[in-house]
């Protein structure tokens, strides 16, 4: 388990580093993460344009890398490496919707 976060660790910085989309979207994030493992699957529509594909016995059966994870892994390398972060107007937005979720939980 602990080897596997390790490479999700990774990988989830490398696409910080190469593609803005992936610092400001976790769902993007999370679908390209699962699609490099081989759980999800890119696909190019010429009418429908781009997205992804999950087969629902993945989602059934819980195969797919956990969301949660990718998010912890995503929000602790851009507290350790500021570079990593999104624009100013998106960090500042995602900073206060987590705050509010803090005060609406107390």
């Amino acid at each position: 388990m602990i080897e596997d976060l390790a490479k999700i660790k990774d990988m989830v910085k490398v696409l910080l580093t190469r593609h803005e989309i992936f610092r400001k979207n976790d769902e993007y994030l999370i679908l390209e993460i699962n699609a490099i493992y081989g759980y999800a699957k890119k696909l190019t529509h010429i009418k429908y344009g781009k997205g992804y594909f999950i087969p629902e016995s993945l989602v059934r059966n819980r195969k797919l890398i956990k969301f949660e994870s990718i998010r912890r892994v995503r929000q602790k390398l851009q507290e350790e490496f500021p570079e990593l972060r999104p624009d100013e107007k998106s960090y500042k937005a995602r900073q206060k919707e987590a705050e509010n979720m803090r005060l609406f939980i107390k």
